[in-house]
């Protein structure tokens, strides 16, 4: 019999992997984030201290300055992460860069979709609760070769039949996070995880969605 419980660490490779991997200036560029920088300056999250010194930001020499990369050609990936930056421009380019292997970032999402299930948990039925630990672990399973195609094939049919069921008779919450489960592929792992990060509202209005998403994926590069 499975286990309920979700191992949210990544494989010690990939941890190296993540510890090793450099952001470029020119990838920073590619993926917008200074763009995205700019957008969150001029429409700001709610609370106070998330600029971090945004007010002066303006240019491509002050994104340099405010990233600490200065006269260097990029950072480390987990400087990005320490980085004391709004969560969402984190999640942002992680999730788009190509430093970070997509095989990271799906796991990065199974265990996003881990952590908001666990949080979630008294408000979905329990034989939907466990149909989705199922396929989180499928999932997990076939990154690690453990499982086959075909195996894995008929799980996402099974993602996909919870879904549509949950559309008809489910909840709000059923909803979210089944389509998280079953619509990954179609809708991109950043646009699910930026839906997920939303879902986290609905555990506490007070919770930040993009910071709960940032401490899974800290959590998992840490032992």
């Amino acid at each position: 019999m499975r286990s309920t419980t979700i191992n949210t660490q990544l494989p010690q490779a990939d941890q190296q992997k993540i510890k090793q991997s450099f952001i470029s200036l020119a990838e920073m560029q590619r993926i917008q984030l200074p763009e995205a920088l700019l957008d969150l300056k001029k429409n700001p999250p709610p609370g106070r201290n998330w600029h971090f010194g945004l007010e002066h930001y303006s240019s491509d020499q002050d994104f340099r300055e405010w990233t600490g990369i200065k006269d260097a050609d990029g950072m480390l990936v987990t400087a990005l992460i320490e980085h004391p930056m709004h969560a969402f421009l984190k999640v942002w380019a992680l999730l788009r860069t190509s430093a970070v292997s997509e095989s990271i970032k799906k796991r990065w999402y199974i265990f996003v979709l881990a952590d908001l299930l666990e949080r979630l948990r008294t408000a979905v039925g329990h034989m939907f609760y466990h149909q989705c630990i199922y396929t989180l672990q499928s999932k997990l399973d076939y990154l690690d070769q453990q499982i086959s195609l075909g195996n894995q094939l008929h799980v996402e049919r099974q993602a996909h039949q919870l879904y549509t069921t949950s559309l008809q008779f489910g909840n709000d919450i059923e909803i979210l996070l089944s389509s998280a489960l079953s619509n990954e592929k179609a809708n991109g792992i950043p646009q699910t995880i930026n839906d997920l990060a939303g879902g986290y509202a609905l555990t506490d209005l007070k919770t930040n969605g993009f910071k709960a998403v940032m401490n899974c994926i800290i959590a998992s590069i840490q032992k």
